[in-house]
């Protein structure tokens, strides 16, 4: 059995941001939102972001569709599981050891907004 390599469609308010997706044999692909407030600086800073991205693992690189940051009430966000052809992507490179310094920081910041919620630093 074929397996098929699924992408994602997405369409903010009504425009097609385009076709996410890799054509390699093993990959991560994600669709990230998120929406915050924090008080780095002593004032309160909302942001909102949406990304997509992923890693081609067969070559060990990253690569970038879409990064959109302030979205807002109202922005309707939809979402398309698809199959190929896909929009090329924005590569980034970086080594193995860059990105699992990378992942490590990212667990680290979300370890430490857990534990600076539950008010243990």
């Amino acid at each position: 059995m074929k397996m098929e390599n699924y992408g994602f469609e997405l369409t903010i308010n009504g425009e097609n941001c385009g076709r996410a997706g890799f054509e390699s044999k093993h990959y991560v692909l994600s669709i990230i939102m998120l929406s915050m407030r924090v008080n780095h600086t002593g004032e309160d800073e909302a942001s909102t972001y949406l990304t997509v991205g992923g890693v081609n693992s067969d070559k060990g690189a990253r690569a970038e569709w879409l990064t959109r940051e302030g979205l807002t009430k109202g922005d309707k966000v939809s979402l398309k599981v698809i199959e190929g052809p896909f929009d090329a992507s924005k590569p980034l490179q970086f080594s193995k050891e860059e990105m699992q310094l990378q992942h490590k920081k990212s667990m680290y910041r979300q370890l430490k907004a857990e534990l600076e919620e539950l008010g243990d630093i």
